[in-house]
């Protein structure tokens, strides 16, 4: 099935309206406070380039470097009534907490197998041009994340700004309403400098605890039916259309259904929002709707092969193996380094008998996280360990550990179904 990466939408809606959880900023780094004009295109280049270092180091504190946490701080707080000391403590608790939670953090934690981080380039949303990054897990899952990037006056390229796809807006509006909560609930309210939004939130504070406190209770039709009391303005927009949508998910199918329509509805053509409701609909398995909704988007300038990957997996579902294939085998010509990728494709080719495609997935898979087989995984691999197509494979194994026997199980042998020579498995 498929599944995006993040929290479950119950943690998002808990947390979002009142602090930076998932995709907190950290660190303030190089040319802090002093970005500016857009950077060139070598400067952003050598941005990706020492991102995916932090990720093979494992350091969250060099990818820390790489953000302007004090500018993205300065843009939430932006007209607000804030005092340099509520900055600077606002700031302190963001760079302490998010080394541990933060983006830096989920980087760092990509490291080895465990995930991948490819910069696939400019991307414009809301009138604001970001640079768009995929984080991918080897166990499957995805999340599309967009970083708002500005020169340094010694013209290198720092991160300011985050805009999540998951969430359907950047993280200086998850921290400006933080700040605004902080200000509309001080002891003498400082409401100046408030937009008609901002004021807004203010004033509807007490629904948005009351929908908290239903979902912590597990009561998540009571949170939406909350929620879904609110001024349509407020409503219905993106972020809170999102949480309402993730909401809707464990409300029941109807609901989940009617929710997802209406956010098609509202918002048609919005990028974030379609990527929202291709997920939503494979979970309400309405898999022809998650295939058009896909195809919307991949007419949209993008640029980005994993949407043949994503469109495999929902031809898989519609029972369209053959077309599947072709999406799948598309997508690994730019990303043959994707292990999950090449565990479906090979699934599919075993069911067709394509056995030299099968050969060339198996080995893959080994020289990638290690993976072999044996004809006791699956009694089809009896006839491809048979046939001379076999061949590269058996030759690219021939040196591998031997797979410890195990006592017998209810498959009959002493064999472990599928064995990873110290790697990650591939689900």
């Amino acid at each position: 099935m498929l599944k995006r990466t993040r929290a479950s939408y119950r943690s998002i809606f808990i947390f979002i309206p009142f602090a930076v959880t998932v995709f907190s900023l950290i660190g303030c780094g190089r040319g802090c406070g002093e970005s500016a004009s857009r950077p060139s295109a070598e400067a952003i280049e050598a941005l990706a380039q020492a991102l995916e270092e932090g990720r093979d180091a494992g350091s969250a504190e060099n990818i820390a470097t790489l953000f302007d946490h004090r500018s993205l701080l300065s843009r939430a707080a932006k007209g607000l009534q804030i005092t340099e000391e509520e900055f600077e403590r606002e700031l302190a608790t963001l760079n302490s907490d998010a080394l541990i939670h933060g983006l830096p953090a989920q980087i760092a934690n990509l490291t080895g197998n465990a995930g991948r981080l490819r910069h696939i380039g400019p991307y414009t949303i809301d009138g604001t041009q970001y640079e768009r990054f995929r984080i991918t897990l080897a166990a499957g899952g995805f999340e599309y994340i967009l970083f708002l990037v500005s020169a340094t006056e010694d013209g290198h390229a720092i991160i300011t700004d985050v805009f999540s796809m998951t969430r359907g807006e950047p993280t200086s509006a998850i921290l400006r309403r933080d700040i605004i909560e902080h200000l509309a609930r001080d002891d003498k309210p400082r409401r100046r400098g408030f937009t008609s939004d901002d004021r807004l939130y203010a004033e509807h504070l007490e629904v948005f605890e009351e929908a908290q406190s239903l979902a912590r209770e597990n009561d998540l039709k009571g949170a939406l039916d909350r929620l879904n009391s609110l001024p349509e303005r407020i409503r219905d927009a993106r972020w809170l259309f999102f949480i309402r949508t993730g909401l809707a998910q464990g409300a029941g199918e109807e609901t989940a259904a009617k929710t997802l329509d209406a956010l098609a509805q509202k918002y048609p053509n919005d990028p974030a929002a379609l990527i929202h409701l291709v997920d939503g609909y494979m979970g309400l398995d309405r898999a022809e709707d998650a295939l058009s909704t896909l195809e919307k988007v991949q007419k949209t300038p993008a640029n980005e092969p994993y949407l043949e990957f994503l469109r495999g997996n929902i031809l898989i579902a519609l029972d369209r193996k053959a077309e599947a294939r072709e999406s799948i085998a598309s997508y690994l010509e730019s990303e043959p380094e994707d292990a999950q990728a090449h565990f479906i494709s090979t699934q599919l080719a075993l069911e067709e008998e394509d056995y030299a495609s099968v050969a060339a997935g198996l080995t893959a898979l080994f020289e990638l996280v290690g993976l072999t087989v044996d004809e006791s995984d699956d009694p089809r691999f009896e006839a491809f360990f048979a046939s001379e197509e076999s061949a590269p494979y058996r030759e690219a194994i021939k040196d591998a550990p031997p797979r410890p026997k195990r006592p017998a199980t209810p498959h009959g042998d002493g064999h472990d179904h599928g064995h990873d020579h110290g790697h990650d498995h591939v689900h």
